[in-house]
């Protein structure tokens, strides 16, 4: 077999069984990574189960590029049912991935609950479960640390849950590293829930490839690509972080204020450009990652005493500054280090208390409720709610539950201010930016701009650009309505399935722009690298599959039509100042958008349901009687 390592680990915590079982022609039918993942999940998961019950699995994918010469193929998918939405996914870079894949596994499934806490080690053959009663309690970074000494071994490996997880927050997330998280969706709570602290894996084989020569050329061609598409330049100098300066200076999706607003007036006082000057050390980069948009710091200036690690992404960054209304360098770091420690989605995070600040600008919330003032922009609160949170104490208690089923607790019209996508928290403003707020409602797994958002709408291309690249002239208008539907169902979605089916990051691909690598040079790669033969169509048939095998996920446990909208502040709410004051969604023309998405992807326009035809294309027959 090439790529693939070929095999399956599975593991029954309650029984203490571990086995392997061949990874089968069916699955490779939906490539790796996310595909196989959520293939698994369906086939496995008894609709209806809590997602803390022991039967829900919770699956851990690489891809077939993974381990290879491939640009950037490092990541993996951690797939379950969300114990704070519907469908829990998070992609996560880092080493790990291309580790799991030398010791000869391509998927860990993992079942059941441990009696006491464990961790799984995994050495090539050799699979045990180790007590982790030393570790429980401990923050991600600190266990690191301990498992490398108990091995004796620096190069080992390790996804592991801090106390978040623990503690079965609802936006707990699994972390490898540093800042690496697969996030958003609470799979680091599942994990608590099944008592497993960590995976720690040290692999020595080789990943063999079908086309050794071919694979040689078509990594070259990928790579020159990159470098010619200006990628190195904008996104590896300011690092991911400088997504935050470009949103600042477009002026519309700087989620400010529990996202009142996509401008926010403070966005100078934390210029990237000041970070690097300052205290950044080197550029650090995933597994065969030549681009390196993560940035190591050291602060020894700090209130805090020195702070090291590494800066946050977009998401995060945004959460612990704008939504928050947080200016201040040294607390919005700090929030940083605290809230990866523990293991805590940081978007999700600054997203529950930012509504918590805003429910306390209200007078729904005091300082009794709190136990301390909750107002906009002080460090020291937000820093001390992120503890709390995490340690579910206090008021932190509640917001642990995710702004949904927090407001239900708080209760008093809290429940007016929410605002969530498939109960999985906003991850920004997009008012102003129509093909945004569709992907972010369509996405499977809630608020998320990672699933298939057109960034086409930021980048200034000209009209006849757009219609030379995507067959719409006025797809690059953000405020167009019109063929945004079809563009994110048939390009967008479909670029960013391939990419975590390959396990490959989606920042090197078309995703981020026309001149990285596209399906065309996805298949090219796969074909070298599996000896199968594949096309970009192929490659497209396979997105679309494992798309509306996602879609049937959610829908067999309740989602339909209605829950395919933005928050309602985007409706109601125009954006207050900035470039693009008085922006806001209409619901005509965003209800027939969402039409014609539906009718791109083949689902039924009343339910958002997919149609029998489209699953019996697609060959999902088994998914046609459980819908029908």
């Amino acid at each position: 077999m090439y790529g693939w390592a070929g095999t399956i680990l599975y593991v029954d915590l309650t029984r203490k069984k571990i086995w392997k079982e061949p990874l089968s022609r069916k699955l490779m039918s939906f490539i790796g990574g996310r595909g196989i993942n959520v293939k698994i999940l369906y086939d496995m998961y008894k609709p209806g189960t809590d997602a803390f019950d022991p039967s829900n699995p919770i699956i851990f994918g690489t891809g077939p590029s993974v381990g290879t010469s491939a640009p950037a193929a490092s990541r993996f998918n951690v797939t379950t049912r969300s114990p704070l939405g519907y469908l829990g996914d998070g992609n996560c870079g880092g080493f790990w991935s291309p580790e799991l894949k030398r010791a000869g596994y391509d998927h860990i499934v993992v079942l059941g609950k441990a009696q006491s806490p464990v961790y799984l080690w995994v050495e090539d053959d050799h699979v045990e479960l180790i007590d982790a009663s030393n570790l429980w309690g401990k923050d991600t970074w600190v266990t690191e640390k301990i498992i490398r000494k108990e091995h004796n071994d620096q190069e080992i490996q390790i996804l592991s849950i801090g106390q978040a997880g623990e503690n079965l927050v609802r936006f707990a997330c699994v972390r490898t590293g540093p800042k690496r998280a697969a996030g958003r969706t609470g799979s680091g709570a599942v994990m608590g829930s099944k008592n497993l602290k960590a995976i720690a894996v040290r692999g020595t084989g080789t990943i063999n490839v079908a086309d050794e020569e071919g694979l040689k050329r078509a990594v070259r061609k990928a790579f020159i690509k990159l470098k010619n598409s200006g990628l190195y330049k904008t996104l590896g100098v300011p690092g991911c972080f400088g997504a935050f300066w470009f949103k600042h200076q477009n002026g519309d999706m700087l989620s400010t204020r529990h996202h009142s607003s996509g401008y926010w007036k403070d966005a100078g006082k934390l210029d990237p450009a000041v970070f690097r000057r300052r205290w950044m050390i080197r550029r650090v980069g995933c597994a065969g990652c030549t681009v390196k948009c993560s940035q190591e710091y050291v602060v020894k200036d700090s209130p805090y005493g020195e702070m090291r690690s590494e800066v946050p992404e977009f998401g995060g960054f945004v959460g612990l500054s704008s939504v928050v209304d947080n200016s201040d360098w040294y607390s919005v770091l700090k929030a940083n280090e605290v809230a990866n420690e523990y293991g805590l989605d940081l978007t999700s995070t600054g997203g529950v208390i930012s509504f918590a600040m805003e429910l306390y600008e209200k007078g729904i919330i005091n300082r009794d409720d709190v136990g301390f003032p909750l107002h906009w922009g002080e460090g020291e609160s937000i820093i001390k709610m992120i503890e709390m949170i995490a340690k579910r104490e206090g008021f932190g208690d509640i917001l642990a539950e995710g702004e949904v089923r927090a407001a239900k607790k708080i209760g008093k019209g809290a429940q007016e201010y929410v605002l969530a996508i498939k109960n999985v928290e906003q991850h920004e403003v997009v008012r102003a930016t129509k093909g945004s707020a569709l992907a972010e409602a369509v996405s499977s797994r809630g608020s998320d701009h990672l699933r298939g958002q057109p960034l086409v709408e930021m980048m200034g291309l000209s009209p006849d650009e757009c219609k030379r690249l995507f067959g719409f002239s006025n797809i690059g208008d953000p405020e167009a309505y019109e063929n945004k539907g079809r563009v994110v169902a048939n390009f967008y979605e479909r670029i960013c399935a391939i990419s975590d089916m390959m396990e490959m990051c989606k920042f090197q691909s078309e995703w981020v722009s026309p001149w990285c690598l596209t399906a065309d040079d996805y298949a090219e790669l796969f074909s070298t690298i599996t000896g199968v033969e594949m096309d970009a169509a192929g490659f497209y048939r396979a997105a679309d599959r494992l798309i509306n095998l996602e879609r049937a996920f959610i829908a067999r446990e309740g989602i339909r039509r209605k829950d395919d909208y933005p928050s309602w502040r985007e409706f109601k709410e125009p954006l207050p100042s900035g470039p693009r004051k008085g922006a806001v969604l209409d619901k005509e023309k965003y209800d027939r958008m969402l039409d014609e998405y539906y009718e791109a992807r083949g689902w039924d326009k009343n339910t958002g349901v997919p149609k029998k035809e489209t699953l019996e294309k697609l060959k999902l027959k088994d998914v046609v009687e459980v819908l029908s």
